[in-house]
């Protein structure tokens, strides 16, 4: 039996499964233009990339590098000048040590060094920064008003500083880095969100 609160919201509750039902009618294409509208406010930072190379940790012998277009420690794009300090805190924080994101092709003695393999995927380390918010963002289903965080995220690839080094460790020296505390202890004033920290590990599937 509805209860006496359900019963009031009755209007409310038709209203949002009209617009839910109008939203799912809607053809792929115009779906996916509303999300386009809908993250805008948070887009993905094109980044300027070189060329790098990563020991993967897949590798009983450690001998085996893959080839990955990585972020670069030189300057950004003129659109992108305001990454610049969050992609030096970036590689900062997975070169903790000794390189994971090697620049230079190494020489060890039975490298093996193999083109960008594209079902591969690499461990990775993302920081998402939180710039502010939009306290009137509205839901692309039923339009409802929401307080939608501003973000900027960048990533990398990343693998072995050594020959020898497992997944494990080198994510126990980039947690101990005290850049990685730092950053997630940074805020914005009035916004009531941290900064994030995403590692994942290696898989050879996509």
């Amino acid at each position: 039996m509805a209860k006496y609160k359900d019963l009031y919201r009755a209007a409310e509750l038709t209203a949002d499964y009209e617009k839910l039902v109008a939203y799912q009618a809607l053809s792929r294409s115009a779906k996916q233009a509303l999300y386009k509208q809908h993250v805008k406010s948070s887009p993905r930072m094109n980044l300027k990339r070189a060329q790098g190379y990563i020991r993967i940790f897949g590798s009983s012998t450690g001998l085996v590098v893959i080839q990955k277009r990585v972020p670069s420690s030189v300057s950004q794009p003129s659109s992108e000048t305001d990454a610049e300090p969050l992609v030096t805190t970036l590689l900062g924080l997975v070169n903790t040590s000794a390189a994971r994101v090697l620049t230079a092709e190494p020489t060890d003695t039975g490298i093996n060094i193999l083109s960008d393999i594209k079902k591969f995927k690499f461990a990775k380390l993302s920081l998402i920064s939180v710039t502010g918010q939009n306290p009137s963002a509205t839901g692309r289903v039923l339009s409802n008003t929401y307080n939608k965080l501003i973000t900027e995220t960048v990533s990398t690839p990343f693998g072995r500083s050594t020959v020898s080094e497992t997944y494990a460790a080198a994510v126990a020296s980039i947690k101990g880095n005290t850049a990685y505390a730092t950053f997630l202890a940074t805020s914005v004033a009035g916004v009531l969100a941290s900064n994030r920290i995403v590692l994942y590990p290696e898989s050879q599937t996509a």
